[in-house]
Parts: structure tokens; C-alpha cells; sequence
């Protein structure tokens, strides 16, 4: 329920900025996420609202697939059902056409597995941050590219790369 209430306030901000002369975009694409046990993937959609500098994210992803991963002599089936973030954001524009970037927020994570004695679904909370690029073929067009770190509070952390097509509205 909290997560609602943060998008839903971060849905009113990019809605009462957006109009004060800066970017929102929007874009969709594909992430690899590598824990130490499993390594799942997802179909990724994020809306970003940038302001000469900083600005903000939020990211919703949804599992691919699933993998088998070794829990003691017991392999298990793991799966990403979905994924929630949302970020601050800082940036770097290196050309008129594509910048840099540094992001940090708040993950929560949903997986599942079975193949265990007790089939287990939860959530994880994670500390998430990382950094990427984005580079715009014209004034709305264009493909990012972003590697995030996510210190989870139950489990290890994991790392993920993910490519996106972007489209500034």
C-alpha cells in the first residue's frame, strides 16, 4: 500500500512540473537482473522527468523467465513476478543529443520460486543505485543504456544492465 502512495505522489509531481520547462520521457526495454544464485529477466517501462540537471524516475518491471538456482543440495525454480522503483536522478548532458547520468532510490522486488519443500513468494526492499546513458537519434527518439545496483535488506545484492527505447513526450 505505501508503494501505491509513493507513485501516486510521484505521478502528482511529474504532473505539476512537467509543464515548468522540462523533459518527461518515457521508455521500454529489457533487464538482465544477476543475484549470486539466479539470474532473471524482465520487460522494463519507465517514465523519467528531467530538469536541466536533476529530476526523477519511476520503473516498473515484469518477469521473462525464470531460473534454477543451487539452495544447498536443493535446486529451486526462481522468478521475477515484478519489480517496483523509483529513483532521484542527476545528470550530465555531454552533447545535444545524449547525456550521462546517476541515479539512486528505493526497490521492491517480488520473486518466487518452487522446487523447494515450502514454495516461497516475497518481497524484498533494496537500496538501488547506478549509473547510464542515453543517446537521442532526434529530438524525441532515442536508446539508454544503464547498469543498477540493488543492496537488498534479506538477500544479496544483485546487479543489473538493462537497454531501453526512449521517447521524450
Amino acid at each position: 500500500m505505501k508503494l501505491i502512495f509513493t507513485f501516486a505522489a510521484l505521478a502528482g509531481a511529474f504532473a505539476i512540473a512537467t509543464p515548468a520547462l522540462a523533459d518527461t520521457s518515457g521508455s521500454l526495454g529489457y533487464t538482465s537482473l544477476d543475484t549470486d544464485r539466479a539470474k532473471v529477466e524482465a520487460v522494463t517501462g519507465r517514465l523519467t522527468w528531467t530538469q536541466a540537471w536533476y529530476g526523477a524516475e519511476a520503473e516498473l518491471g515484469f518477469g521473462t523467465g525464470d531460473d534454477t538456482a543451487r539452495v544447498g543440495a536443493v535446486s529451486a525454480k526462481v522468478k521475477l513476478s515484478h519489480e517496483e522503483s523509483v529513483f532521484a536522478r542527476a545528470q550530465w548532458p555531454v552533447s545535444d543529443r545524449a547525456n550521462l547520468f546517476v541515479r539512486a532510490g528505493y526497490t521492491n522486488t517480488h520473486f518466487s520460486n518452487s522446487g523447494l519443500p515450502v514454495r516461497r513468494n516475497g518481497s524484498n526492499q533494496a537500496f538501488s543505485y547506478g549509473v547510464g546513458g542515453e543517446f537521442f537519434f532526434d529530438n524525441a527518439n532515442g536508446i539508454r543504456l544503464d547498469w543498477t545496483q540493488r543492496d537488498y535488506k534479506a538477500i544479496e545484492t544483485s546487479d543489473s544492465w538493462s537497454i531501453s527505447y526512449v521517447r521524450k513526450f
